[in-house]
C-alpha cells in the first residue's frame, strides 16, 4: 500500500508564495514535522476532493501523486479558520517527550493533524470528524500540551 495521507497546507500572509505543510514524519509515521514547500501550480476546486480521494485511494503503486492544493476560501466547513489568527500551537502527546499531532487553534474552529497508518490526517470542528483525538486520549491519555501557555510561562525559551 502507498502512503496517500492529508496534511495540512497553509499559504500564510507574511509569505504569500509559499504552503507552509503541518504533517507527520514519513519515516516513523508517528512524528509531527513541519516544512515549507512550493505551492503546486495546479488549485483544485474542494468539490473535486471526495472523487479524487476515492481516485487516490483506489490507485495502481506505479502511478505517482504529490501535494494537491484544494481551494477551501469560500467553503463553509472552513469558515472559522481561513483568514483567521493562529491563536495557539499545541501539542499532542503521551509524555513530554513523546509528540504525536499538531492542534492549530483559532477563535471558533481548530485544525488537529495526527498519524495514521498510511501517513497523517486532518481534522476540524466541521471535517473529517472521526474523533481520533479522544481515542489517543482513552487508550494512550494522551493530551494537548500549549505552546503558548508555556512560553508565556518560561518553559521555553
Amino acid at each position: 500500500m502507498t502512503d496517500i495521507d492529508i496534511s495540512v497546507g497553509l499559504v500564510l500572509l507574511d509569505d504569500t508564495d509559499s504552503l507552509q505543510v503541518i504533517s507527520t514524519n514519513k519515516a516513523d509515521k508517528w512524528t509531527p514535522c513541519t516544512f515549507t514547500d512550493n505551492i503546486p501550480s495546479e488549485t483544485f476546486s474542494w468539490g473535486d476532493y471526495p472523487s479524487r480521494m476515492k481516485k487516490w485511494m483506489k490507485h495502481d503503486e506505479d502511478e505517482e501523486y504529490d501535494h494537491e492544493l484544494y481551494e477551501i476560501t469560500a467553503v463553509p466547513e472552513f469558515s472559522h479558520i481561513v483568514g483567521q489568527s493562529i491563536q495557539d500551537v499545541e501539542i499532542l502527546h503521551i509524555d513530554e517527550q513523546s509528540p504525536f499531532g499538531v492542534k492549530l487553534m483559532f477563535e471558533k474552529d481548530y485544525i488537529v493533524s495526527s498519524p495514521i497508518p498510511a501517513g497523517n490526517t486532518i481534522e476540524t470542528k466541521q471535517f473529517n470528524q472521526g474523533n481520533k483525538i479522544h481515542h489517543f486520549a482513552k487508550v494512550w491519555k494522551a493530551r494537548f500540551a500549549s505552546l503558548k501557555y508555556k512560553l508565556e510561562n518560561g518553559y521555553i525559551e
